[in-house]
């Protein structure tokens, strides 16, 4: 919630809207899919004073297809948005995301299909101090 409140107050995502890239790459979550957690996540997304202007899962196996169209029948019932699947491997997603005009070097993914997350947390430290 903390990064809806700081995108929210921005006036160029006001005005442009959100783009939201899902980066799935390497199987099945240990905890499994929480089909409630998906209905859930949609409402809230309509709920936030922001409007998500497209949507992007990026995946790597057939699972996960099925998974991410079911996903999108339940989120398009509350959102209009772009939504398109982006499948392959890290370079065919890299080169994918990039012809739809996302740089890969914007998002915080190794060429191993490693998350960084360490920038993400230190920005969300900083923020709790201010």
């Amino acid at each position: 919630m903390v990064v809806m409140n700081v995108i929210s107050a921005s006036e160029d995502v006001q005005k442009l809207g959100v783009v939201n890239v899902v980066y799935n790459l390497g199987g099945m979550p240990r905890s499994g899919i929480d089909y409630e957690k998906s209905r859930r996540l949609a409402k809230l997304f309509k709920a936030i004073p922001v409007r998500f202007c497209s949507f992007y899962p990026c995946i790597d196996t057939k699972f996960w297809t099925i998974v991410v169209e079911t996903f999108s029948v339940i989120i398009n019932r509350f959102l209009l948005m772009r939504f398109r699947i982006i499948e392959g491997d890290h370079e065919e997603v890299m080169l994918k995301l990039k012809a739809v005009g996302i740089p890969s070097e914007v998002l915080p993914v190794t060429d191993e299909s490693k998350l960084l997350v360490d920038d993400h947390l230190k920005w969300l430290a900083r923020l709790k101090m201010a």
